[in-house]
């Protein structure tokens, strides 16, 4: 999505561009981790797919967009800071924040800002799929020469070497439906009706194989699909929302699961299922719709899975 799609208010797959290996296109989904620890906020972030930015609907993230994608870096990264200056800004907002500043950084060649940043997100990850993307990406250019870069390549592949997952052929499902998923939002999106009923027969179509998938196999663990896969499940049924009840039933799957499974990610897959179908929330994930009367109860709900109480307003 480019500037003129601020509309969007689904969370777009987290990703650099031009990583072509397979092994990028399930570190796109993987990144869908950088975002999702989502609390209370009322921005959600997209993605904007063309320069591979993370940004919250705003005007200054739109613009920070554009400039990215004309080139301009110092004007990007402009709006980056100013963003960063106006929004209510928690934790939940500086990695995806720090993320496209490192990418800025990259083109724009200031080493002593772009380090850092690389070397958290390496960090961040638990995949090896971050090593070829740091190999093969074209923003990353000119550091390809560089001594340093090329260490930080190969401790890169130093550490993530031993990160697998037990089923491997599950997790390639699994990363397939999720680019699905994201692919017909982002056509749907961009282009509305043109490809609005393709996307949502596509949409339901991935649904059930997923939810095929899910009864058949059970809902996977982290330690059977990693980041990858449980990343794209969360996708996947955060959209089904022609199917509220398999929402519900699988955010029920996920709650059972907490140690491979967010306890943000239940929140708001339940949430949306109940909202937009008219009843009371039970989590309080979209804050601005929630009654102080409904607080007390709120506040039960999410301490009783691990999130923070919130404050009436």
């Amino acid at each position: 999505m480019r500037s003129t799609h601020s509309s969007a208010i689904f969370i777009q797959t987290l990703a650099v561009i031009n990583c072509l290996s397979m092994k990028l296109i399930y570190t796109i989904i993987t990144l869908i981790a950088v975002s999702t620890s989502f609390g209370q906020f009322k921005n959600l972030f997209y993605i904007d797919t063309t320069s591979g930015m993370v940004l919250p609907q705003s005007r200054l993230g739109n613009l920070a967009s554009k400039y990215f994608w004309d080139g301009k870096y110092d004007s990007s990264l402009f709006y980056l800071d100013s963003l960063e200056k106006v929004q209510p800004y928690k934790d939940y907002y500086d990695e995806p924040l720090q993320i496209n500043k490192m990418l800025v950084y990259a083109r724009l060649g200031n080493t002593n800002e772009f380090k850092p940043r690389v070397q958290s997100w390496i960090a961040s990850q638990d995949t090896n799929a971050i090593c070829t993307c740091l190999e093969e990406s074209p923003i990353f250019s000119l550091y390809y020469n560089q001594g340093w870069y090329k260490k930080l390549i190969s401790n890169c592949w130093k550490l993530k070497r031993n990160v697998s997952y037990s089923n491997v052929e599950l997790t390639d499902r699994l990363g397939y439906l999720g680019m699905i998923d994201q692919n017909s939002l982002i056509c749907k999106t961009s282009y509305g009706e043109r490809c609005g009923e393709i996307t949502d027969s596509l949409l339901e179509i991935n649904v059930k194989t997923l939810a095929s998938l899910i009864d058949t196999l059970n809902l996977p663990s982290k330690s059977e699909i990693g980041h990858i896969g449980r990343a794209a499940i969360f996708m996947v049924i955060l959209h089904a929302d022609f199917n509220p009840e398999l929402q519900l039933r699988i955010a029920e799957r996920m709650l059972a699961q907490l140690e491979s499974y967010p306890p943000d990610w239940v929140a708001f897959i339940t949430d949306r299922a109940l909202s937009y179908n008219g009843k009371p929330q039970r989590y309080g994930f979209y804050r601005s719709k929630l009654h102080e009367d409904e607080i007390e109860r709120i506040n039960k709900n999410r301490i009783a899975i691990g999130l923070e109480p919130i404050s009436p307003e």
